[in-house]
């Protein structure tokens, strides 16, 4: 990956045409002071050292274009590599959070709650041994200090009431309050 890099680097600040350059400066140097018999030979040669050098342009452009593709190509797993690692960094740092919280006191269900409001900022995760270090004491400190509800035992559901014992009262259905016949056949149809 560094090679690589490097040669992007010597292509994109010109290195790589300088030399080219230099090339064809000394091979057409000693084409400058030609006897006029000898111009349709020095001719021949800068036409063959021009090709030459067109070809060394068409091959360092390609050269180029394929670092570039390779460039992407590194960038893009680059990127894979690095959301790998924070995926593998919140498992092993969920794991360990958790049993921490239970080694501090903290029911289940604050436990998530209790993750987003921690300083975390001290706390290291080895991807490689998958051992996290900085769960400290402190941390729990922090937060029963700043969030002592955190640490307080659940409240047990209410059940509802009973309809009868001051609960919901029953709604009304549709034609209880209709005048004449039409209330007592709408209510004789729920009979």
């Amino acid at each position: 990956m560094a090679k690589l890099l490097e040669a992007i680097e010597a292509l994109a600040k010109g290195e790589a045409t300088k030399a080219l350059a230099e090339s064809l400066k000394k091979d057409l140097a000693d084409l400058v002071n030609v006897e006029a018999a000898e111009i349709p030979a020095a001719l021949e040669k800068a036409m063959a050292i021009g090709k030459a050098a067109e070809a060394q342009v068409v091959e360092l452009t390609t050269a180029a274009k394929a670092l570039g593709d390779q460039v992407e190509g590194a960038k893009a797993l680059q990127a894979k590599v690095t959301a790998y690692e924070g995926e593998k960094r919140e498992t092993i740092l969920s794991g360990a959070f958790g049993a921490w919280a239970k080694e501090n006191g903290l029911p289940d269900v604050a436990v998530a709650t209790a993750r987003k409001l921690a300083d975390l900022s001290k706390v290291e995760v080895d991807l490689a041994t998958a051992k996290v270090t900085g769960l400290t004491k402190e941390i729990a400190e922090g937060l029963k200090k700043d969030h002592p509800v955190l640490f307080a035992a659940p409240v047990a559901a209410v059940p509802p009431l009973p309809a009868g014992a001051g609960g919901t009262p029953a709604l009304p259905q549709v034609g209880d309050n209709l005048p004449g016949g039409t209330g007592l056949f709408v209510q004789a149809g729920r009979l």
